[in-house]
């Protein structure tokens, strides 16, 4: 007798976990979202809005697209126009202080040759000086560690008299997709507001990479 209560006990022991094992298993396939085509519609969600920015800035309707001029009257950004997105979107925003532009391409297979590209541009236009007697300068531009995949350089704009103008360019890279914060203003330029813009474009440039 006492050796049979052992054994009863053993085996209602091993009934419940099969079942409990057997509740737990199951045929389901765990499968993840089927990718989606990297549209101009989705290229917008990861735009900067005016909600982002701080008052004052408002959108401007006329963004500037990711392969615009920044040396204008000079070839040494004239690979920024030859850069061709299969697709891309844009949005402007203007200030008493300057003009903002957040810019969302896709280039398949050429997202590092983008961010080469820019380095390229900056290296090309460090000492340039335009018709008009403007002297260009263009530098590494240092905010602080946002990405691994983030660039930032500086351009700045001494004319013969009047203030010197400021343009940084903030390059994101995610695979194949970029995001470019511009910020277009008299120099020093905010560099608070560039680094709230451009956390908020990396979180948005993630987002619509984990679509596609």
């Amino acid at each position: 007798m006492s050796n049979r209560a052992p054994m009863r006990t053993f085996i209602a022991l091993g009934v419940a976990m099969s079942l409990t094992l057997m509740a737990c298993q199951t045929d389901r396939e765990i499968t993840s979202p089927d990718p989606v085509p990297p549209t101009d519609q989705l290229l917008q969600t990861a735009l900067l809005t005016a909600a982002d920015l701080p008052p004052g800035w408002v959108p401007d309707g006329a963004p500037t697209p990711i392969n615009a001029e920044v040396v204008p009257g000079s070839p040494c950004d004239d690979a920024l126009s030859k850069l061709r997105p299969k697709t891309s979107a844009s949005a402007g925003f203007t200030s008493a202080t300057g003009r903002l532009n957040n810019s969302v391409a896709y280039f398949p297979g050429q997202g590092a040759a983008v961010t080469d590209t820019l380095l390229a541009v900056a290296e090309s236009c460090q000492k340039v000086v335009i018709a008009d007697g403007t002297a260009v300068r263009s530098a590494r531009l240092e905010f602080g560690v946002l990405s691994d995949n983030t660039v930032g350089i500086r351009f700045e704009f001494e004319p013969k008299t009047g203030p010197i103008q400021e343009t940084d360019l903030i390059l994101i890279q995610n695979g194949d997709l970029v995001s470019l914060v511009r910020l277009d203003g008299t120099r020093p330029s905010d560099t608070v507001l560039l680094d709230s813009t451009v956390r908020t474009a990396i979180g948005r440039l993630s987002a619509v990479a984990s679509q596609i």
